[in-house]
């Protein structure tokens, strides 16, 4: 398979999301994540016949709303602490360049090999 270097694109880092951005992004992560899989655990395991709770439902809401909690802010530390780089295409270079992409076998295996030509 030839790939014409023409049709690839090129991207490089232009500079970092602001830290709340990144911080409530990763805090409704957190929840929706945290929250539906605490409310899955709570209704799956619900078998307590004394416990407080008395029905599936409410051990799903009850683990729901924990764990998302406990999600969010984990998501929010997470999000803050680590902001996403933005990326922003380069301009195609000219050029007859071309990337060819071969496979291979060898010794009962199955790889690739990539040759770059500028």
């Amino acid at each position: 398979m030839v790939v014409p270097l023409s049709s690839a694109t090129a991207f490089r880092a232009t500079g970092r999301e602001p830290r709340l951005r990144s911080a409530l992004r990763g805090g409704g992560y957190g929840v929706l994540i945290g929250g539906t899989s605490g409310a899955a655990v709570a209704a799956a395991t619900f078998d307590e016949p004394g416990f407080p709770i008395s029905s599936r439902g409410e051990a799903a809401l009850f683990g729901g709303v924990a764990f998302g909690v406990l999600g969010g802010l984990v998501g929010t530390v997470a999000g803050g602490l680590s902001p996403r780089m933005r990326w922003a295409p380069l301009p195609a270079r000219s050029g007859a360049g071309a990337a060819v992409v071969s496979p291979t076998v060898r010794d009962g295996g199955v790889g690739a090999s990539i040759t770059l030509r500028f």
